[in-house]
C-alpha cells in the first residue's frame, strides 16, 4: 500500500512539471468557448425558451439535441448541463496521457462522489429512478454501475457496493445515520474520503510554482467555511460541527475560530481575514437579511478568479487544466441558477447578483 502511494505521489510530482502540448492545445480550444461575464447578463434577460435556443447553438448543442426527445423546459436544460459536464470530463480523460490523467482523476473524483450522494438521497426520499439518473455526473463510474447502485434495496447495500469507501469508513457513518436518520453522517464520510485523496495529490505537488496546489488548498478551505456556516445556521452544536467540518489535514486557525464563533460573531471573524475584501457585500447582506447566499457567491467568484489566473499564467501546465475544469463547473452552476430563477419568476437584479463571474 505504501509503495503504491509513493508511486502515485511521484507521478503527481512529475506531472506538475511535465509538458503535454497536444493535451494543452485541446484544452486551450475548449476554454476559449467558455462563457464570458457579459454573456451571462445577456442570458439572464432571455426567456426560458430563448435560453434553450441559445444553448442549442453553443457547446451544449449535442446534449440538448440528444435529450430534447425525452425532456423539455427546465428539465431539459439541467439534464443537458449535467450530461455536458460528464462528457467534458470524459474528453479530458481521453486526451490526457496516464500521469496527467491520474492528477485530473484525483480532482474529478468529486463527480463520482456527488453521484453516489445523489443516489443515496434518492433512496432516502424514495425518488423516481429516472429523475435520480438524470441528475448524475459520473466520471470513472459508468452510468450502468450507478444505475445498478440505484436499484439496491437499501442505503447500506449502496455503501457496500460503491467500491469507493472501505468498511471502516462507511460503517460508523451508517450506524450514526440509523441513530439520527440524518444523511449528513454518510455524506460527510464520502466528502472526507474525497478531500483526503485530493490532499494527498496536493501534497505530492512541488510547493514552488504550483498554482494547482495553492488552488486546491484554497478551494478546500472555502468549502469548509461554507459547510461550517450552514451547519451553524441549522443550529448544530459546536462539538458536532468539529466532527463534520471535514478538512484536508488539520483545521486551519481560521476554521477553528469560525467553529467557536456564534452566528452573530462569524462575520467579524471573516472580516479579519484575507477574504474580507472579496465578501464585504455578502457580510452586509447576512447582517441585514440573514442570508448566506451572497457570501457563497462571492467566495466562489474569488475561486473562479484564481482558476482563470491559472489558465492565463500557466497555459502549458497541469494548472491550466484544473483551472478550466473549475471554470466549466461554475459555468454550469450559473446556467442552472439562471434557468431555475426564471422558472421561479425572480427579479432580474437578484439573478444578476447571484452570477459567479
Amino acid at each position: 500500500m505504501l509503495q503504491k502511494l509513493s508511486s502515485r505521489t511521484n507521478d503527481f510530482a512529475a506531472v506538475a512539471t511535465a509538458r503535454y502540448p497536444y493535451t494543452y492545445a485541446r484544452v486551450a480550444v475548449m476554454r476559449s468557448k467558455l462563457l464570458k461575464k457579459g454573456d451571462y447578463a445577456k442570458i439572464a434577460r432571455m426567456s426560458l425558451n430563448e435560453i434553450i435556443n441559445f444553448l442549442e447553438s453553443s457547446e451544449y448543442k449535442r446534449e440538448i439535441d440528444e435529450l430534447a426527445v425525452l425532456y423539455s423546459g427546465i428539465d431539459l436544460t439541467e439534464i443537458a448541463l449535467n450530461r455536458n459536464l460528464t462528457n467534458t470530463a470524459k474528453k479530458l480523460r481521453h486526451i490526457s496521457p496516464p500521469g496527467l490523467r491520474s492528477l485530473i482523476g484525483a480532482y474529478l473524483k468529486r463527480k463520482d462522489i456527488e453521484s453516489i450522494k445523489t443516489i443515496i438521497r434518492g433512496k432516502y426520499t424514495n425518488s423516481d429512478e429516472k429523475e435520480v439518473m438524470s441528475l448524475l455526473q459520473p466520471y470513472e463510474l459508468s452510468y450502468e454501475s450507478l444505475k445498478s447502485l440505484l436499484k439496491k434495496q437499501s442505503i447500506e447495500e449502496i455503501l457496500k457496493e460503491t467500491g469507493i469507501l472501505k468498511g471502516n469508513e462507511w460503517k460508523p457513518a451508517y450506524e450514526k445515520f440509523r441513530e439520527t436518520n440524518m444523511l449528513i453522517e454518510i455524506e460527510n464520510a464520502l466528502d472526507h474520503h474525497y478531500l483526503k485523496e485530493l490532499a494527498e495529490a496536493a501534497a505530492a505537488l512541488p510547493s514552488r510554482g504550483s498554482l494547482f496546489k495553492a488552488f486546491i488548498i484554497k478551494e478546500m478551505e472555502v468549502t469548509s467555511i461554507l459547510n461550517i456556516l450552514r451547519l451553524k445556521r441549522e443550529g448544530m452544536e459546536k462539538k458536532d460541527i468539529r466532527r463534520h467540518a471535514t478538512q484536508f489535514s488539520r483545521q486551519s486557525e481560521l476554521l477553528k475560530r469560525l467553529i467557536e464563533a456564534s452566528m452573530d460573531d462569524f462575520a467579524s471573524v471573516l472580516q479579519k481575514t484575507m477574504y474580507e475584501p472579496h465578501i464585504r457585500k455578502g457580510i452586509e447582506e447576512y447582517k441585514a437579511k440573514g442570508s448566506l447566499t451572497y457570501i457563497e457567491t462571492e467566495l466562489y467568484t474569488y475561486l473562479l478568479k484564481k482558476a482563470l489566473h491559472m489558465l492565463r499564467q500557466r497555459p502549458l501546465a497541469a494548472d491550466s487544466i484544473i483551472g478550466y475544469v473549475f471554470a466549466k463547473e461554475i459555468e454550469a452552476k450559473n446556467l442552472k441558477m439562471i434557468v431555475k430563477a426564471k422558472q421561479l419568476g425572480l427579479l432580474q437584479q437578484f439573478i444578476e447578483e447571484q452570477i459567479i463571474a
